[in-house]
């Protein structure tokens, strides 16, 4: 496990997340695996997930998670776990996306595997973290490539997501409803109450949704369709009379952030980004991630200049300009928003 900053911990945070089942998916590597690690050292019993041949990787996670579980221990009052009791504060569930069902399946597996080890049958906090990506160019993939590629990110970063989350949701509400009933925890006091009753549904996008996102239309695409299908979910549960003030929804709008899928998809091919563009670690993106969703924020942009959601909402020539500020960060306009030079040679584009 990467060393844990002082920024990593926050006691306040932890009041509110101590004990809490969280189910997150995507957690193998990147984000979501920081997620498990940051959850756990705030007192979080989490349930990770990731497919079959990610299974190697989960499990380094869990492990990870476990440590920080047991450091976290040591900074909130009482006893830490003790050594038999340490896997049961980390649990790992495979999961397939792209299977018709799979979200029934995982949610009902997340909550059977928190009651077997003795949390209680529910969820307090789930975490739609898990994506594919493609990437090449609209024109230059060719119409089979795109529709297979726009059909497979569209099941996996959307329709999958709404899956799990609506078969969560009556998880959530109840787990919500019997804290509120149990009164206020001993040591909290103020806006924190809120935070500690409520339930929590975060659906982790992209600011890919907002802008031209060159070479990862497919990916853009899907997460501008969950980030508008889970705003209108929240607008509807703030206005539901058993939802209303106990099931947040957060949809974090990330920025840019080294990931290893990013790193070897995007930044392989544009490695000008890195220079030009500001980046954020995973362990940094996921602490700000934990931290909207705790304070019930709806749709935050982490790691993204105001300016520039502005810039190009503001459209004519501060859009076009900011349009061509993404080619040049990519390279120029040759390989990545038209053909290189040898593919137009060739015939290939």
């Amino acid at each position: 496990m990467a060393p844990l900053a002082k920024a990593d911990w926050s006691a306040r945070l932890a009041q509110t997340i101590v004990g809490k089942r969280v189910l997150i998916t995507g957690a193998s590597s990147g984000i979501g695996r920081e997620l498990a690690i940051l959850y756990a050292l705030h007192g979080a019993v989490v349930c990770i997930t990731s497919p079959e041949k990610e299974r190697p990787l989960l499990d380094g996670t869990r492990a990870e998670a476990v440590e920080a579980f047991q450091e976290g221990r040591k900074r909130l009052p009482g006893a830490g776990a003790g050594e038999d009791e340490r896997d049961s504060f980390a649990l790992c569930l495979t999961y397939d996306a792209t299977e018709p069902g799979g979200g029934r399946r995982l949610v009902e597996a997340a909550v059977a595997a928190f009651a077997e080890k003795g949390h209680g049958a529910g969820l307090d906090i789930v975490v739609l973290n898990h994506a594919v990506t493609t990437t090449f160019r609209i024109l230059g993939a060719g119409p089979d490539r795109s529709f297979e590629a726009c059909e497979l990110v569209n099941r996996v970063n959307f329709v999958s997501h709404v899956e799990v989350a609506l078969h969560a949701l009556p998880y959530l509400k109840q787990s919500a409803t019997e804290r509120k009933a149990s009164g206020h925890p001993a040591g909290l006091k103020g806006s924190a109450l809120r935070e500690w009753v409520g339930s929590r549904l975060v659906e982790v996008s992209s600011f890919s949704a907002r802008i031209p996102s060159i070479k990862v239309a497919a990916y853009a695409a899907a997460k501008a369709a969950v980030t508008h299908y889970f705003t209108n979910l929240r607008l509807e549960l703030d206005h539901h009379p058993k939802y209303r003030g106990i099931v947040t929804v957060t949809v974090p709008l990330l920025g840019p952030v080294t990931t290893p899928t990013y790193m070897t998809s995007v930044v392989q091919d544009h490695p000008r980004l890195l220079k030009i563009v500001k980046h954020m670690t995973p362990r940094e993106a996921a602490g700000k991630v934990i931290k909207v969703s705790a304070r019930g924020m709806r749709e935050p942009s982490i790691g993204v200049p105001k300016i520039v959601a502005g810039v190009w909402n503001s459209g004519g020539p501060l859009a076009s300009a900011f349009e061509w500020f993404l080619v040049l960060a990519h390279g120029g306009h040759h390989g990545s928003v038209a053909p290189t030079k040898e593919e137009i040679e060739k015939g290939d584009d």
